[in-house]
């Protein structure tokens, strides 16, 4: 499959860059506050991403059992997920609750478990989940 997120990377990178030098010395923000301040605007930002998300739902086996999904914010590779396999369980991690709270309104009725945590400092229970995806949050 063939992913084009940039067409022009050069100018997005030199753009990454001299943001990177203007930011230097300022402290890191806050990934709550951060996304708890673009609920709102996030998934229209984050549709770059469409392509990848309906191949993570192509990827993911119905019969994986539990699916352990770290940092799902408000659940775009969910969306696409339970369109394929609607009576999947699912455990959602996120650091913010604005998040959690928007995905949980659009999959009410789901086998859905949210987590406000930090999975990286969380026991997240040895072989309990069938599969694991994480899009776009690993970075952060």
């Amino acid at each position: 499959m063939e992913l084009t997120i940039r067409a022009d990377v050069s100018t997005h990178m030199r753009e990454l860059k001299q943001w990177l030098a203007q930011t230097r010395d300022e402290p890191a923000e806050d990934m709550n506050g951060f996304f708890a301040a673009r609920v709102d605007t996030y998934e229209a930002h984050m549709s770059v991403w469409d392509k990848a998300y309906g191949r993570v739902a192509e990827l993911t086996p119905g019969d994986c059992g539990p699916l352990l999904d770290l940092g799902c914010g408000t659940g775009l590779e969910l969306d696409r997920i339970f369109a394929r396999w609607p009576e999947l369980a699912v455990t959602g991690v996120d650091l913010c609750a604005a998040m959690l709270e928007k995905l949980r309104a659009k999959h009410a009725g789901r086998r859905l478990e949210l987590r406000c945590a930090d999975y990286l400092a969380m026991d997240l229970g040895a072989e309990q989940y069938g599969a694991v995806v994480s899009v776009e949050s690993l970075h952060h």
